[in-house]
């Protein structure tokens, strides 16, 4: 199976959803392109390597679709890794000026390497957007974009690739933008992250956290790794769209 990437119109096609389809922005992609292919990879160094909304992508293509920055004005920075981190591409895709919308259309996500990168299977790649006004693409503060790939509207869920370094983590998800969660505000969910199997140096943990019926919007996303002696918690701005709400 090789490295397949969603269709969104196609497939809201299939499921009759056609007719209520929201404008997909089409990002303009940089003039010199970020991306390696390198036999021995470094360990990422981010606890969070990808978010994505429901299953696997459904279609072949070198493009994805992910949530729209919800600031007008920000373009979307795009990080992509390979499970055993072979392959990196980090790139900044500009977006039309004033453009508004529940989703954007990232393309291409390899000019030097489509080959290698098609010869992955889907669960072995990761994908980490978000939003960013500037093409230096800092992450810190930024609000994270999931990738949509057709979300199933009957149990939605934010899927995360965690790099954990062989320690184990759960992921929890809190209905508000800020860093930290207020006090006395519980998370939606809590889960026990699962090991990613196979080659693990980019990412070896994924977390499936079931969203609520009919949430969209802000959230803070929260992934803690223990040693069995120390935690280390991280948090996450995460932005999702409408179109994962049941």
């Amino acid at each position: 199976m090789v490295l397949r990437f969603v269709a969104l119109a196609l497939l809201l096609l299939a499921t009759g959803q056609a007719s209520a389809q929201p404008a997909i922005i089409e990002a303009t992609p940089p003039g010199e392109f970020n991306e390696s292919y390198d036999d021995s990879a470094p360990v990422s160094g981010s606890p969070l390597v990808g978010l994505r909304l429901g299953g696997e992508p459904a279609l072949s293509g070198n493009n994805v679709v992910v949530a729209g920055p919800p600031a007008i004005g920000d373009g979307v920075c795009l990080r992509v890794t390979t499970r055993d981190g072979r392959f990196s591409a980090a790139n900044f895709y500009e977006l039309p000026k004033g453009s508004g919308g529940v989703l954007v259309r990232v393309t291409p996500l390899s000019k030097d390497h489509t080959r290698e990168l098609g010869s992955y299977p889907a669960d072995e790649v990761a994908f980490r957007a978000f939003a960013s006004a500037t093409p230096e693409c800092s992450p810190g503060g930024a609000v994270n974009l999931p990738l949509y790939d057709g979300a199933p509207a009957a149990n939605p869920q934010l899927v995360v690739f965690a790099n954990g370094k062989s320690q184990p983590a759960t992921a929890s998800l809190y209905d508000t933008d800020e860093f930290e969660a207020p006090a006395g505000l519980g998370p939606f969910a809590t889960v026990d992250c699962t090991p990613a199997g196979g080659t693990m140096i980019a990412y070896d943990l994924i977390c499936a956290v079931p969203l609520p019926a009919g949430f969209s919007g802000h959230a803070l996303l929260a992934v803690e790794f223990s040693d069995g002696f120390t935690t280390d918690r991280y948090a996450y701005r995460t932005f999702v769209p409408r179109l994962a709400a049941p």
